[in-house]
């Protein structure tokens, strides 16, 4: 059941990115990815900050 809800994950992921990449990845606002995958009812979490380092921290201590 968990490789199934994985798979399907990646799978919706999938979809959003090449729909973002078939307006323009550039263009393309994150979030117009994050409704995508809110849409699809993937639970997601953007960074707010503004250095790597600091949004990959809450990350990295899940």
């Amino acid at each position: 059941m968990v490789a199934s809800i994985s798979g399907a994950s990646r799978a919706i992921f999938a979809l959003c990115s090449l729909i973002a990449a078939q307006g323009g990845f550039a263009a393309a606002q994150a979030a117009d990815i994050g409704s995508c995958l809110t849409k699809a009812g993937v639970e997601n979490s953007v960074p707010t900050t503004s250095t790597w380092a600091v949004d990959t921290e809450a990350w990295n201590s899940r």
